[in-house]
């Protein structure tokens, strides 16, 4: 007996265990060539170090009868165009936006926007540093006198991994992978942004939460790397995986020839609970669907649920 047949023969005040996954937008890459972070990535749902960084997965929420639930889903950072080339490689990329879930009776569950990286070693801009370090970190650009491996960005515990500093080799130049849910991001000559992970929570396996690869400072491409992260040059990360931009780089060893980033993917929130207990005219916002005796909703824009 389902919703409202359940409903009308249980009138008292009743309880709702709902499991969740909560992913914020990811950041932009740089024009430069850094790759975006991919944004925050939370879980409830599963088993083991699924959540965030490689994180042990978190307790699930208790929704109560009758309370509104606010549901934020963040968008991805915005790709930067190449109108003043100083400017722009100074500028960086744009950071994500945040996504949430909220209640009067729970604990605010937030994924933070992916971080960015920016370019010159100013005080200004932050230096090789991304401006960032948001739920997974921004990748930085090369430097123009040696290694920055001190450009590595430290994403957030519990959320995402870090993006990897530039680096100058003798004869070429690497910016650094933006990072991800799952792993950091490098700066290696054929690497991606850091991997994503994993998620049944809608009853099928799907990747989410890649950072973006770094953009050559040459020829050729980068890849994406499976998990909604941007290829390079200037490859978009996936809509409602969090995914981070590609960085753009340049098509000569010029800063006159740098190209336009990608801008990073929109996040997702979705919650999953016992069909028995779902109250299916609460739902404001949320595609529903049902795996086994759940109920699953997924808010790819801000929305509500009330028990």
């Amino acid at each position: 007996m389902y919703d409202d047949q359940w409903r009308a023969l249980n009138q008292a005040s009743y309880t709702v265990n709902v499991d969740y996954l909560v992913i914020a937008g990811g950041g932009s890459g740089n024009p430069g060539g850094g790759g975006g972070g991919a944004g925050g990535y939370r879980t409830s749902y599963g088993t083991g170090n699924v959540s965030g960084r490689n994180s042990a997965v978190e307790s699930s929420l208790t929704f109560n009868s009758g309370v509104v639930y606010t549901i934020t889903v963040g968008a991805g950072g915005a790709t930067m165009s190449v109108s003043s080339d100083t400017a722009t490689l100074n500028a960086g990329g744009n950071a994500g936006t945040d996504s949430s879930l909220s209640g009067s009776d729970i604990t605010t569950i937030t994924s933070l926007g992916g971080g960015c990286g920016s370019y010159y070693p100013s005080s200004t801009y932050g230096g090789y540093l991304a401006k960032n370090n948001g739920g997974s970190g921004g990748g930085a650009v090369f430097g123009s006198s040696g290694g920055h491996n001190q450009g590595n960005t430290s994403g957030t515990s519990g959320q995402g991994f870090g993006g990897h500093g530039g680096d100058v080799s003798s004869a070429s130049t690497w910016s650094g992978g933006g990072g991800g849910a799952g792993a950091a991001g490098n700066n290696n000559s054929s690497g991606t942004g850091g991997a994503g992970l994993a998620s049944s929570i809608t009853g099928a396996s799907v990747n989410r939460g890649g950072g973006g690869s770094q953009g050559p400072w040459s020829g050729g491409t980068r890849g994406s790397n499976g998990f909604g992260g941007g290829s390079s040059p200037g490859g978009s990360g996936t809509a409602n995986t969090g995914g981070g931009g590609g960085g753009g780089g340049s098509t000569t060893q010029s800063q006159g020839n740098i190209r336009a980033s990608g801008n990073g993917g929109s996040g997702v929130v979705i919650l999953r609970m016992p069909t028995a207990k779902y109250n299916s005219s609460g739902n404001s916002g949320g595609t529903e669907s049902t795996d086994g005796t759940d109920t699953v909703l997924t808010f790819t824009s801000s929305g509500t649920y009330t028990a």
